[in-house]
């Protein structure tokens, strides 16, 4: 079975999400600053005969305003590593701008006027979460404040799918 892999990196947690050929949800990992094991998630699908990833849509990321120097040299950290794991393991990837993973699914909020960078960015993670559950009903997403990286991740796999 062909697999597309979605790797939201997050910035206190990410998650990756696993989908089949036929977009329909198989499996969630969330990142919680522990890389070992996120290269033995990887290293068993890879290892399993039963699955080929066709590809992985890694989430473009950035320092984002105000962090610190700290926080964003460790964020920075843990992206490599999931880039480094990718690489090793032979997963091809592509590096997703979020704009353009999230302008493929349907009913996202466009900008309104008067809306705050911060009001917005919140309307935007509740939309995503809200396809999420629609578009994959059997996906363990618990609950939006525990689950937007999980959502976010969904959206870059099925990425390759609804293009």
């Amino acid at each position: 079975m062909n697999l597309t892999l979605g790797i939201d990196p997050g910035s206190a947690s990410g998650a990756v999400a696993v989908l089949s050929e036929n977009e329909e949800y198989i499996d969630f990992f969330d990142i919680k600053n522990n890389p070992f094991e996120l290269i033995l998630f990887l290293t068993n699908i890879t290892a399993n005969l039963d699955y080929e990833i066709k590809i992985c849509n890694l989430e473009k990321v950035s320092a984002f305003p105000g962090q610190g120097s700290v926080s964003g040299f460790n964020f920075g950290v843990g992206y490599g590593i999931i880039q480094s794991a990718l690489i090793s393991l032979k997963i091809p990837y592509n590096i997703i701008n979020p704009k353009d993973w999230q302008a493929n699914l349907e009913g996202l909020p466009s900008k309104k006027a008067g809306v705050t960078k911060e009001q917005r960015r919140k309307q935007l993670k509740q939309a995503i979460y809200e396809w999420a559950k629609r578009r994959f009903p059997r996906a363990e997403l618990r609950s939006f404040n525990k689950d937007t990286n999980r959502a976010d991740a969904l959206g870059l796999a099925f990425y390759s799918h609804g293009r």
